[in-house]
């Protein structure tokens, strides 16, 4: 990748993470004493205001504002991939396949729930010109043999059949972990084959902390709530690793309690670099520590595929911040109760 575009692409993708929310901004939202209250100040005091260009609705649901800000998540990463077009390394091929297992897992679970035609499509025309599923028949499925024959011709079918193929009973943990194992198994072929010197150790560390702390998290969960068997917990780890060692991930499947892990996280390289904060849920601490190391990994990369895997993280840990804002307007928690919800966040 030429120095001038390569150069252009840091540029623009830490621009755009330099309009992020502000701690004034999260406190008005905080302040939001409805769903609709949140949409109105978004539209006209940040830069998500361009969710509700072309848009006449003056009234906005959970659903409709859940749905416009991970469109616009994407449509970022969209603008972002067009830079990688012309690369070698065709990192954008990642952000294609993490779009894909989103959208198949959201009908998935639709249909588990048997209200399949509340299907939104999010994924931008952009990822329609290189995929291979059929985005827009997804939301025309009803079922799940007509979700596995949209799935003809691509790596999914397979991935799902042993797991969709009884209409009356959808494995979705399994298909989940089955499809998410996908997306870490191709992002390290692409790593692997296409990446050399400091952009391959930078994206091996992005992409394997990932791994290792969604593993931490998915152990002490299923061991403090599901009692799980570590047959159980083993068969959902996954394929990826960074600093968990085969052998320190063993250790951590076979402890007698979920805070024996908890105690690892904490002291380890992981958990020492967020100690300054309350341990509240197991899922924001994890998200506190990507979005830690991908903010550091963002500003002192010179590698413009590093900045594009980091602000991925980053801009979906900023969405998420606000879609836990709406959830807790809308079971009436107290501001003080959700802001301990919020990651990337000064405190």
């Amino acid at each position: 990748m030429a120095v001038k575009k390569n150069n252009a692409i840091i540029s623009k993708t830490r621009a755009v993470f330099g309009k992020r929310l502000n701690r004034s901004q999260y406190d008005e939202l905080l302040g939001c004493q409805t769903v609709n209250d949140i949409a109105v100040f978004l539209r006209e005091s940040t830069e998500f205001k361009d969710i509700f260009e072309n848009i006449n609705e003056t009234i906005f649901h959970r659903t409709k504002l859940e749905f416009l800000l991970r469109e616009r998540l994407f449509r970022q990463y969209a603008v972002l991939c067009k830079y990688d077009l012309s690369s070698d390394i065709k990192f954008f091929r990642t952000v294609i396949v993490r779009g894909e297992i989103e959208q198949l897992l959201h009908c998935i679970r639709l249909l588990k729930l048997g209200i399949s035609e509340e299907y939104l499509f999010i994924l931008p025309d952009f990822f329609n010109h290189h995929t291979k599923l059929d985005l827009y028949r997804l939301a025309q499925i009803r079922s799940c043999s007509e979700l596995l024959s949209a799935c003809e011709g691509t790596a999914y079918k397979a991935i799902l059949t042993p797991f969709l193929a009884d209409g009356e009973h959808i494995e979705f943990n399994s298909a989940e972990h089955a499809l998410y194992s996908f997306y870490y198994s191709f992002s390290r072929s692409i790593i692997e084959r296409h990446t050399k010197g400091a952009l391959h150790r930078e994206l091996k560390k992005i992409f394997g902390t990932h791994a290792d702390l969604q593993n931490i998290a998915h152990i002490i969960r299923l061991k403090k709530y599901y009692n799980a068997s570590p047959e159980y917990i083993r068969s959902l780890m996954l394929p990826l690793r960074h600093s968990l060692t085969r052998e320190k991930l063993e250790e951590l499947v076979t402890a007698d309690s979920s805070d024996e892990v908890l105690a690892y996280l904490k002291n380890s390289k992981y958990g020492l670099q967020v100690g300054d904060i309350e341990h509240y849920f197991i899922e924001n601490t994890i998200r506190e520590i990507e979005y830690r190391v991908c903010s550091k990994m963002l500003h002192i990369t010179s590698n413009a595929i590093t900045t594009l895997a980091a602000y991925i993280f980053l801009a979906e840990a900023e969405t998420k911040n606000i879609i836990n804002i709406i959830e807790g307007i809308r079971y009436n928690l107290p501001p003080s109760e959700i802001s301990k919800l919020l990651v990337g966040v000064e405190r």
